[in-house]
């Protein structure tokens, strides 16, 4: 009869990572060539154990949970006490309804991760299309001839005003109106008239 268990293990911690998943492996398939079906397995990774295994103060924890037939268990468990690695284990039946409440819960945590991830890749997408705009705009404002926008150019009253003393090679100062000279406004003695003489005497007494 088929029912469904939880077997959590307590694995060596001085193995490296890989054999831990080896180890972890092995167990997995002792379980499907026995006709059972790993439902979840769950890594809790490295934790303090309430008291001290061989000498050692930490464990690798691992879960499994699996639907078995009821005599395949105790072939399981026999198969695991001969396992040096495997510290400590523990197989428990569970109720089907627990299994499925975990199941909905793995599958509600997949989605937030799937959701979080892409999340954060339309993030980098907006990123990088903002650096490429901007990229195209610090382009754009480098080529040459290109005529500064109004909102960019100096102010009227910071502008000076262009002139043509260069194509026409007067001076940009305008001039001076010209002072008359003094030949032209004066007359000098020689150009007036002269007095006129007369001969007139004066009378004897």
């Amino acid at each position: 009869m088929i029912r469904h268990y939880e077997l959590g293990l307590v694995i060596n911690p001085d193995l490296a990572e890989d054999q831990i998943e080896a180890q972890v492996l092995r167990v997995g398939q002792a379980i499907e060539t026995r006709n059972g079906q790993i439902t979840h397995l769950d890594k809790w990774g490295r934790r303090r154990m309430s008291y001290p295994i061989d000498r050692h103060r930490d464990g690798y924890y691992a879960f499994i949970d699996m639907d078995l037939d009821t005599t395949a268990v105790r072939e399981v468990e026999n198969l695991l006490r001969v396992q040096e690695n495997v510290m400590r284990h523990l197989i428990t039946m569970i109720d089907p309804r627990t299994i499925e409440e975990r199941r909905r819960r793995h599958e509600q945590e997949a989605n937030r991760a799937a959701a979080a991830a892409a999340m954060a890749a339309q993030r980098a997408a907006d990123v990088a299309a903002a650096q490429a705009a901007q990229a195209a705009r610090a382009s754009e404002a480098a080529q040459p001839g290109e005529t500064m926008p109004a909102s960019e150019a100096a102010p009227p009253s910071q502008t000076a005003p262009a002139t043509d003393a260069a194509e026409t090679g007067e001076s940009a100062t305008p001039a001076l109106p010209a002072t008359p000279q003094a030949s032209e406004t004066t007359e000098t003695a020689e150009d007036a008239p002269a007095a006129p003489v007369t001969d007139e005497t004066t009378p004897e007494a």
